[in-house]
C-alpha cells in the first residue's frame, strides 16, 4: 500500500470519527432533554452528516482562499524580485561580454593564484553553468 493513500485514510477516518463522536454527544444530549429514540437517531445521523458536510466546505473553501493569497502574495525569491537580464543568444558580441562581467563579478580569489589557463578553464565551466541556471529559472517563472 503506498504511503500517500495510507495517509488518506487516516485523515479521512479521523475525520469520520469526530463527525460520529459529535453526532453521538447530540444524540446523548436529545435524550437527556427528553426525546424518544427514534428522533435521537435522525439528529444523530443529522448532525453526523452536516459536520462531514461542514468539513467539506471547509476544505474546498480554504483551498481556494489559499490559492489566491499565493497569487496575491508569491514567495520572496520568485521572478517578481530578480532584476538581472537575460543573456541574449542572438548577439554573440553581448553573450561575450556579458560572460566577462559575470566571470569578472564572480571570480574567486583562490584562482587569482592559480595559472591563467586554468582560470579560463574554470570561469568558463562557471558562466556555463550559471546560464544554464538563469535560464532554468526564468522557464520556471514563466510557467508559474
Amino acid at each position: 500500500m503506498h504511503l500517500k493513500y495510507f495517509e488518506y485514510i487516516v485523515i479521512y477516518l479521523s475525520v469520520l470519527l469526530v463527525c460520529v463522536i459529535g453526532g453521538a454527544l447530540a444524540r446523548i444530549s436529545f435524550l437527556g432533554k427528553g426525546g424518544d429514540k427514534y428522533t435521537a437517531n435522525i439528529v444523530f445521523w443529522s448532525i453526523t452528516a452536516l459536520s462531514i458536510l461542514f468539513y467539506a466546505l471547509i476544505i474546498l473553501f480554504l483551498d481556494g482562499i489559499i490559492v489566491l493569497f499565493r497569487k496575491i502574495f508569491p514567495k520572496k525569491g520568485s521572478s517578481e524580485n530578480y532584476t538581472e537580464d537575460l543573456i541574449p543568444s542572438e548577439n554573440p558580441e553581448n553573450v561575450g561580454e556579458k560572460q566577462k562581467q559575470i566571470i569578472d563579478e564572480n571570480t574567486p580569489i583562490y584562482l587569482v593564484e592559480n595559472s591563467e589557463e586554468s582560470i579560463v578553464n574554470q570561469t568558463t565551466e562557471s558562466v556555463n553553468l550559471e546560464s544554464i541556471s538563469v535560464n532554468r529559472q526564468q522557464k520556471v517563472d514563466i510557467r508559474y
